[in-house]
């Protein structure tokens, strides 16, 4: 059995665990937390009194028993204690990997600058790492099409995160779908790939990604020390 000190520490967890998820749920943009309410309804609670209530029913109904449980993978806690905004970055940054071409092919400087300032990440290094791995991804945009390449970016990031959570243990991903934003979700390719290979590539450039981010924490931690250093 666990002793009283090893209880209070686990339930002092699985606290944090939940009140990080409460923060980050009752912050997302309003289209996702109203995304069920008519009109009419939308507006008569759009008020801060019932924000938080209602963000909270959204999430208990995509992951009702799941919501509070501790994250035992070191990556869904780095996600959940970042949050949408990490979401966000981290596909666009995918992104960028799975059309590395197209970002090496901007040739003028301005262009890349322009891309980098859109996107809000230095896209051609990020480009030239993935050409250095001969990373290959079949895309899902059309790259015949009118698309900009700052849009097509972000469709693809967003169809290899959808591809990565469909991997993840169900209450992982519920978790994950919850923190997603709209700027995320509502480019998710209508259909993912066919391909068992495509779709394991999407899967690999999302691993890539997350890996690179803690690795550079832990690295950052080491140079850092510790508070008990």
């Amino acid at each position: 059995m666990k002793n009283g000190s090893a209880r209070r520490e686990g339930l002092a967890r699985t606290v944090g665990t939940m009140r990080g998820i409460i923060d980050h749920v009752t912050g997302l943009e309003s289209v996702a937390v109203y995304s069920k309410l008519d009109p009419v309804m939308r507006e008569r609670l759009s008020g801060p009194r019932f924000h938080a209530r209602i963000a909270m029913r959204h999430a208990r109904l995509i992951a009702p028993r799941a919501l509070f449980a501790p994250a035992r993978d070191p990556r869904e806690a780095m996600l959940i204690a970042d949050g949408p905004a990490m979401i966000e970055a981290l596909s666009i940054e995918v992104g960028t990997l799975a059309i590395w071409e197209e970002v090496v092919r901007l040739v003028h400087r301005t262009d890349r600058e322009a891309l980098d300032s859109e996107l809000g990440v230095a896209a051609r290094e990020i480009a030239l790492r993935a050409r250095e791995l001969n990373f290959g991804i079949v895309p899902v945009s059309d790259p015949g099409g009118d698309i900009p390449l700052a849009e097509r970016i972000r469709i693809e990031g967003a169809t290899c995160w959808a591809s990565w959570l469909v991997s993840c243990d169900v209450n992982v991903a519920r978790r994950l779908r919850i923190l997603t934003p709209v700027s995320v979700s509502e480019r998710i390719f209508p259909r993912l790939p066919v391909s068992a290979s495509d779709r394991q590539q999407r899967r690999t450039a999302v691993e890539l990604v997350i890996d690179r981010i803690l690795k550079q924490r832990t690295a950052e931690l080491g140079e850092g020390g510790t508070e008990n250093d």
